[in-house]
């Protein structure tokens, strides 16, 4: 898993927002978003 492609891939709208998000991601929902708010920081 590359966390950092996927937290891209978040940032582009890729797996949608919010409660979207959340279930397309599943169980890498924290970790991807913790890295998605990294980024953007």
């Amino acid at each position: 898993m590359d966390v950092d492609a996927m937290a891209r891939a978040a940032i582009r709208g890729d797996y949608g927002n919010g409660d979207e998000r959340k279930r397309r991601l599943g169980s890498y929902y924290s970790i991807v978003q913790r890295r998605v708010n990294e980024m953007l920081s």
